[in-house]
């Protein structure tokens, strides 16, 4: 497959094209990136075929490619990430369904592990995994699933990479309806009744719904808690079809510390997915009263009324001066 790391154009004819505007992508990187890899910490992102997106294709696994960002590689700059994902915008060729048919950008979409992981810890997760297996072995027990377990190293090591949530510092109201009125709902509770607005990060908008995502540090387990009690009430229960058009019941709100992104700046499926600041100057807007003018003749009234005050005033103190200089030499009578 052709390499297309750094390209700022490709042909849409022949390759997937899934980011639409670097600046978001750049945005995203500095926002849930940039100051969230440090240290042994990383992420994953990963090139996905969400099957309630793709009816028509058959794959026996929805991950078609992933990698790990730290600061030191994918992750090192907002050049380096944008690379990385336009590294994604593959042949149209590349991925095949259990048929053999070529899946469509539609069916295509490219995501951020929300909360990093720990590398070193991965490692050694991995490293028991094949310690494991190789202890099968010599035990006579060496079967297909073993081999299938120490096949790839990689492999085991992007699992546990993904599966393994080290730090949650960032939680995400997943709301699963296209409806805006849920969104400034949310952030209407957690200003309102959490009393936390300074908690929301950002609010970004996809192809099924809407990501309200929280600072996780500014929010108390009660706070967490309370949150969660509120956001799975009853009345958020919708009717909607599953992916076999089959009707179903679930909650508009999914609150969760594990979960993927879809990252600004490219295709979901399909779909433009972006950020929405606009909902914050809604929540936030304050209604302010105009202060009326004041008409000019009531100006000059008031202006009248203090300067006659003022001579009177001037009168009065003159007539107290007089007086006490007549008290102050009465030989001149």
């Amino acid at each position: 497959m052709e390499e297309v790391i750094g390209r700022t154009s490709i042909d849409s004819d022949t390759y997937h094209k899934l980011v639409y505007d670097d600046e978001a992508v750049n945005r995203f990187y500095m926002e849930y990136l940039n100051k969230y890899l440090y240290s042994e910490y990383c992420k994953m992102i990963m090139l996905i075929s969400p099957v309630k997106y793709r009816r028509n294709f058959s794959l026996s696994n929805d991950i078609l490619k992933r990698n790990i960002l730290t600061k030191t590689t994918n992750g090192k700059t907002p050049a380096s990430f944008l690379s990385c994902v336009k590294s994604y915008e593959c042949n149209k060729n590349a991925f095949l369904d259990q048929t053999g048919r070529s899946l469509d950008s539609e069916t295509l979409a490219i995501y951020v592990t929300m909360n990093q992981s720990s590398f070193m810890d991965s490692i050694s997760n991995m490293n028991t995994h094949i310690q494991h297996a190789l202890y099968d072995s010599l035990r006579n027990q060496w079967n297909e699933h073993s081999d299938q377990q120490i096949q790839s190293f990689q492999e085991i090591l992007y699992d546990y990479i993904y599966h393994n949530t080290s730090r949650a510092l960032l939680w995400d109201v997943n709301i699963n309806i296209k409806d805006e009125k849920y969104v400034t709902e949310v952030i209407t509770i957690i200003r309102k009744r959490i009393r936390k607005g300074s908690s929301i990060k950002s609010v970004i908008e996809t192809k099924n719904g809407y990501r309200v995502i929280l600072r996780a540090s500014t929010l108390t387990s009660r706070d967490k808690m309370k949150l969660k009690n509120i956001l799975s009430e009853s009345k958020y229960s919708i009717s909607v079809e599953n992916i076999y058009g089959e009707p179903t019941t679930v909650n508009v709100f999914d609150v969760t510390s594990r979960s993927l992104l879809p990252v600004p700046g490219t295709l979901q499926c399909g779909f433009k997915v972006r950020f929405r600041d606009d909902f914050f100057k809604r929540v936030y807007r304050k209604k302010t009263t105009p202060i009326p003018e004041v008409p000019k003749v009531v100006e000059n009234i008031e202006t009248t009324q203090t300067c006659e005050i003022s001579q009177t005033i001037d009168q009065q103190t003159q007539t107290k001066n007089v007086k006490s200089e007549e008290d102050s030499n009465p030989e001149e009578e």
